[in-house]
């Protein structure tokens, strides 16, 4: 896994995302079925030379909040708002590293709601089976 890590407020936090960090996320929304991701996953989902809208940044904040509390370990003291300012900057900045956050992210996800996303709203998680031993 490559070290991820996001500047906010002159200070750098760590990023893991593994397990508990998708637990984490969904946690954000209430929801405790891997089945939901693909209902907020594909808010972070934007056609090149299309605006992204709010629900954006608001998703991919939690998508970063998520793997610095997964990192931390702990409470961290950062806010939706400060996570946005620093998207924006590092877009402004085109410093490439939002993109590698989210193939990060992407790493991931479940290969069924991976595969769901822009094809259907529907996952079929009985298609997930443990590996054989």
């Amino acid at each position: 896994m490559k070290k991820l890590s996001i500047t906010i407020n002159k200070k750098k936090h760590e990023i893991k995302f593994t397990f508990m960090s998708l637990r984490i996320f969904l946690e954000f929304y209430g929801e405790t079925k891997f089945s939901a991701l693909d209902k907020y996953l594909s808010k972070i989902m934007i056609t090149d030379g299309s605006e992204p809208e709010f629900d954006f940044y608001d998703t991919l904040a939690n998508v970063i909040l998520s793997g610095i509390l997964n990192a931390a370990q702990t409470e961290v003291a950062v806010t939706q708002n400060e996570i946005v300012d620093a998207i924006i900057n590092s877009v402004m900045a085109k410093d490439g590293s939002i993109e590698a956050i989210l193939a990060g992210f992407a790493e991931i996800i479940p290969q069924e709601t991976a595969d769901s996303l822009g094809k259907s709203n529907k996952v079929k998680p009985n298609k997930v089976k443990p590996k054989k031993k």
